[in-house]
């Protein structure tokens, strides 16, 4: 990784669009209609895109493009696979199906987490494949033992945002 090269990750979104495209320009990675200006920045969003939030399909569909225009720009975006993606997953797939969790289906298991209605009317089978092809776990090589992790709010919520920069050797 060269010492420009910017590594960023970000958690638990939960269908918090507005918060997100916050921390997207805080960070410099998008312009004002919400295309890549990242270069050659790495994210990695740490799961977790949809629930609990007004507007997860919104988010799903800016990190599906986000990852388009960063790799035509030399950037990368990764995505994990986050529980309140499985959970969507489960009860689009599943609903009232019996389930051994809260609630008794899949549905209202996925309900009493978070779950929006407007998100699971939204999914569309292009977010159902996508989320089905993430990845539950990453491994990075620029995650270095010497490497500096600056922390700071995303904002009110405790949305947690890490910008990662290298050491100098």
């Amino acid at each position: 990784m060269s010492a420009t090269q910017r590594v960023l990750v970000i958690g638990d979104i939960h269908g918090e669009f507005e918060k997100l495209v916050a921390v997207l320009r805080k960070a410099d990675l998008v312009d004002e209609a919400f295309s890549w200006r990242g270069s050659t920045a790495t994210v990695w969003f740490m799961g977790d895109f949809l629930d609990r939030g007004p507007d997860g399909i919104a988010v799903v569909d800016l990190v599906m493009r986000l990852q388009q225009e960063a790799q035509a720009a030399g950037g990368r975006i990764h995505s994990l696979l986050g529980n309140h993606e499985v959970a969507i997953l489960s009860a689009y797939r599943f609903a009232e199906s019996p389930a051994g969790g809260p609630g008794g289906t899949f549905y209202s298991a996925w309900k009493g987490n978070g779950g929006q209605d407007a998100d699971l009317a939204k999914l569309t089978p292009g977010h159902i494949e996508w989320m089905m092809n993430l990845p539950a776990m990453g491994r990075a090589a620029h995650t270095a033992s010497r490497q500096l992790c600056k922390c700071c709010s995303a904002s009110e919520g405790g949305r947690l945002f890490m910008d990662i920069l290298p050491l100098a050797s």
